[in-house]
């Protein structure tokens, strides 16, 4: 059992019983020395090592690693010192298992140059690997422990021995990875383990206190103003949809050829926007973006170019407090990392524009906020890019850096993909914050179709709407500035087109789950109360989130590990439990909650 204190309020969580694998706090039988050091025959100016450190409780292990022969700062990969730093237990005698066995221990990662694996290798030679998202909700500077819970008794990423991804006991060795991919070059670094633990199962039980201390720090009070939705299709319907549940941000593209035709800017088209959310009090994210067959075609790529883009831009902008639209910043560009919005895409050549576009904007206004254009998918490609960005000094002129964060794994695992991200920023001197001015999860494609069915299946759309709800649970709790979602139309009556398949509504207009999972948000928890940030004492994978009325709390609680099913008991005085698509939970007293069944909101009098 872990006991988290602060004052007189308490959180009590629990695993199930386990057998300590390694608390490193006993000499000769339970310490560092059991675990072996490998760095797969890496040359040798690779340097590495398992050493004691302080855990977060007595003793911890290290893993130490130099993934860029000793570089001291993010660089361009120049030589290959290694990808891969292990450590291994291998006990004398094999760890016999149940028939769903799981791993828990504590990580603390405090630099980004790592992705860390959990390995289990089986009777049969067989290895399974368990990617971790070392950083999590509760822990995302990577100063801080972070609690992990691995079902390891199948995985998606096996080789050698049976070869079927199953595991087959008894457990012959356990092993902690760290390990880098990609063209960048990471300084030296460790990642610090402890407290590891083998379950019979994977359950868990907490007990939700009304006064459980939350993390330091300000939250963001409320998401109106902040979370938006991609809107492409003019419809004063979904705009009071969207309006009455506290999402009065709209992210619309403005683009360069529509706007000016042979020299001349003409806004007609956008009049009705403008009017439409200046009318509601509702803000726009302006999206500057895309070429002009007048200037180059697809990308603006000479000096003249880049300077009548700027002059668009800045017709924009005038355009816009002429009609007196509140516009909470403007994005310059969409992805320009993707070939299909810039061809052959180059961040040198973005960066000139970008550069451009900020000094026009600022000498116009210089309350204006400016955003670079979101980024896509975080990944390999996608950081390398943002690395050569913050390298020619453009993001130092920015008010905001955007970025777009789709992603086919659970939502939360936004945390782990800020570490590296801030790391560069970090290096240079970056200060802007990160705007997500493009995410969302489609019914199709993205979500396990042979599971949930189409993307118009009902099934599906349900799973899009706890995805969707996640997003922006997430958000509020990594204090996101800028949430916009996509989208807000289905694009297509196609059931297994992806790009068709991202809407809060349908073609028609009807609202998909999804839109009654951002409803029940708002009703039941944002609306005439104020955000007050996450419970930082709570079992790995499990999240709760937290919002102060005047008369009461209201908690959002949520996992995101498939697989591990908790039991929650409920403090005094709930007045009423809703899961995430409104239907009342007649249950006052405990909660059964695995992933599957999405945030459920619980009212609780002060």
């Amino acid at each position: 059992m872990a006991v988290g204190t602060a004052g007189s309020a308490e959180s009590v969580w629990a695993l199930s019983p386990a057998r300590v694998l390694a608390s490193f706090d006993v000499a000769a039988s339970d310490d560092t020395s059991l675990w072996k050091y490998s760095d797969n025959n890496v040359p040798t100016a690779y340097r590495g090592s398992v050493q004691q450190t302080a855990g977060s409780s007595g003793n911890g292990a290290r893993l130490n690693f130099d993934f860029d022969c000793g570089q001291s700062q993010i660089t361009a990969r120049q030589a290959n010192c290694g990808f891969a730093a292990e450590m291994r237990y291998t006990p004398l005698t094999p760890l016999s298992v149940s028939s769903d066995p799981s791993i828990s221990f504590e990580l603390r990662t405090p630099t980004a140059s790592s992705l860390v694996l959990l390995r289990v290798h089986d009777s049969t030679g067989q290895v399974l690997s368990f990617p971790i998202d070392s950083r999590t909700i509760e822990a995302v500077d990577g100063q801080k422990w972070a609690k992990f819970h691995v079902p390891v008794g199948h995985s998606t990423a096996f080789y050698g021995g049976a070869n079927d991804g199953v595991l087959h006991g008894p457990i012959k060795a356990v092993a902690v990875v760290a390990s880098t991919t990609g063209s960048l070059g990471y300084p030296r670094g460790h990642v610090a383990v402890d407290n590891i633990k083998l379950h019979a199962d994977p359950f868990y039980s907490f007990s939700l206190r009304t006064d459980a201390p939350l993390a330091p720090g300000a939250f963001y009070p409320t998401y109106e103003g902040r979370l938006g939705v991609n809107i492409h299709t003019y419809s004063p319907e979904v705009l009071d949809k969207l309006n009455a549940v506290g999402i009065k941000l709209v992210r619309k593209g403005i683009s360069w050829s529509y706007v000016e035709r042979g020299g001349v800017f003409n806004y007609g088209g956008v009049d009705i926007w403008a009017r439409a959310l200046s009318s509601r009090g509702m803000s726009m994210l302006a999206l500057l973006a895309y070429g002009h067959p007048d200037y180059g075609g697809a990308t603006p790529q000479t000096d003249q170019h880049r300077q009548a883009f700027a002059r668009y831009a800045v017709n924009t902008l005038n355009y816009l407090k002429r009609m007196n639209v509140n516009v909470t910043g403007f994005e310059v560009w969409n992805e320009p990392d993707v070939s299909v919005f810039w061809p052959n895409p180059d961040a040198s050549s973005y960066a000139r524009l970008l550069s451009q576009t900020v000094d026009s904007l600022r000498a116009a206004d210089s309350r204006a906020q400016i955003i670079s254009g979101g980024i896509g998918v975080l990944g390999v490609r996608t950081l390398n890019y943002y690395y050569e960005l913050a390298r020619s000094g453009v993001l130092n002129k920015v008010d905001g850096i955007g970025i777009h964060p789709y992603r086919y794994r659970a939502p939360e695992t936004f945390a782990e993909d800020q570490a590296a991200i801030h790391q560069i920023r970090q290096q240079y001197g970056i200060t802007a914050p990160l705007w997500s001015t493009e995410w969302g999860y489609s019914s199709y494609h993205y979500v396990d179709n042979s599971v949930y069915g189409d993307g118009h299946d009902v099934r599906a759309q349900r799973r899009q709407a706890v995805l969707t709800l996640r997003q922006v649970l997430a958000q509020l709790a990594l204090n996101t500035k800028v949430m916009i979602v996509y989208n807000a139309t289905d694009g297509a009556p196609n059931a297994t087109d992806r790009e068709a398949n991202f809407g809060l509504f349908r073609q028609d207009l009807t609202e998909k789950p999804s839109m009654q999972a951002l409803r029940t948000l708002w009703e039941v928890a944002q609306r005439s109360r104020t955000f007050k940030g996450f419970l930082p004492d709570v079992p790995a994978g499990l999240h709760v989130v937290r919002w102060d009325g005047s008369a009461d709390r209201v908690f959002a609680v949520w996992s995101e590990t498939k697989g591990v099913r908790g039991s929650i008991a409920l403090p005094p005085g709930v007045t009423s439990v809703v899961r995430w698509d409104g239907t009342a939970i007649s249950e006052r007293t405990s909660l059964s909650l695995s992933e599957d069944d999405g945030p459920v909101f619980v009212t609780v009098r002060r």
